[in-house]
């Protein structure tokens, strides 16, 4: 069988540049018409393979025994260009893991890369060294050669099918998870409509917004035009030490309500805006996010929240939800401007 193995080598190691060539030109692509790509290659390889393989199983010539004795400059070139792919595709990764864009379809996807390119590298240096490709390599190495050439549309069309169990895993839980806001917003709802007055749907509107969230700490803030910001309502800690020196630096709440800017830090110690070269790690909170309550231009409070439970940060969908349902506790509060001022005084 040594001109089949001989020509079945050097047919994968010609074809194995095009597959890279060809995928790693669809790198910049969408991420889709890239698997898409990548899949047709490697299809179209095992295809070619598995043709080639039935036919010299039962046919052998001398023509074939020539053909696979002059592609030392083939291998060369394979080498060269498996070299250079592999430092690209490190490269790569280790781009995408510092910026925090590895996820696991990356990893699995230029695993395929790396696959191929480790073949090719491989298969190339020992015909090489052994000068010959009569002698390529031990017989145990180039029946796991072939057997992962010929396996590889096997094994990425399981990967495709992993990539679509794990996205529709992930669609699931982005879907339940917007039915459950959807169905928080529709509690608000039922809560204003449901309350005797605005002043206890703001406080219990308050109280399961931070629930929901998960936050350990929040507290719902009035403006008052002689006090300034008056606790109204509080969840996690009681209302007088919300009063007292322990409660959230007054210059952020004020400078939050005054520029009409909410504040979202995923970890104050890591902010450039609170960094203190004396007491680098001074700030108790680790994730916060602090809301301006205002009105038709009219300031009427603050709302902050601040550390989740499970010791994660507040993510941009938790922002989201705040943001929408403060704009809804301004209404409230305007609703009832003095009998709000009376209560928290």
């Amino acid at each position: 069988s040594y001109p089949y193995l001989r020509f079945l080598k050097a047919l994968g190691t010609t074809l194995l540049p095009i597959v890279l060539i060809s995928s790693f030109l669809a790198t910049g692509e969408d991420k889709k018409k890239e698997r898409r790509r990548l899949e047709f290659w490697n299809n179209l390889v095992g295809a070619v393979l598995a043709g080639v393989s039935a036919v010299l199983l039962f046919r052998f010539s001398s023509t074939t025994v020539r053909f696979t004795e002059n592609f030392n400059a083939i291998l060369v070139l394979t080498l060269v260009y498996s070299t250079l792919a592999l430092a690209f595709l490190v490269t790569h990764l280790t781009k995408l893991a510092i910026k925090k864009n590895l996820d696991l379809q990356a990893v699995a996807v230029h695993g395929f890369y790396g696959l191929f390119l480790s073949i090719g590298f491989i298969g190339a240096a020992a015909a090489l060294k052994r000068s010959a490709l009569s002698d390529y390599v031990s017989e145990s190495v180039r029946s796991s050669a072939i057997t992962l050439t010929m396996a590889t549309p096997v094994l990425f069309g399981l990967a495709v099918m992993a990539f679509a169990v794990v996205e529709h895993i992930r669609q699931t839980h982005l879907a339940r998870d917007q039915k459950s806001r959807d169905d928080f917003a529709l509690e608000v709802l039922h809560l204003i409509h449901d309350s005797s007055d605005s002043v206890t749907a703001a406080k219990e509107i308050h109280r399961r917004l931070t629930t929901f969230v998960g936050a350990t700490r929040s507290t719902l803030f009035i403006a008052h035009s002689n006090q300034g910001l008056v606790p109204l309502s509080q969840v996690g800690t009681h209302l007088i030490a919300a009063r007292g020196d322990h409660g959230p630096n007054q210059k952020i709440l004020t400078h939050v309500l005054d520029s009409n800017s909410p504040l979202f830090i995923s970890d104050v110690s890591k902010d450039l805006r609170f960094a203190s070269p004396q007491a680098p790690s001074s700030y108790s909170t680790g994730s916060c996010m602090v809301l301006p309550l205002r009105t038709m231009g009219q300031k009427r409070g603050v709302i902050t929240f601040a550390d989740k439970k499970d010791g994660n940060a507040f993510t941009d969908a938790d922002f989201a939800l705040v943001l929408e349902v403060s704009s809804t506790l301004a209404l409230l509060i305007n609703a009832e401007g003095s009998k709000v001022l009376h209560l928290a005084a």
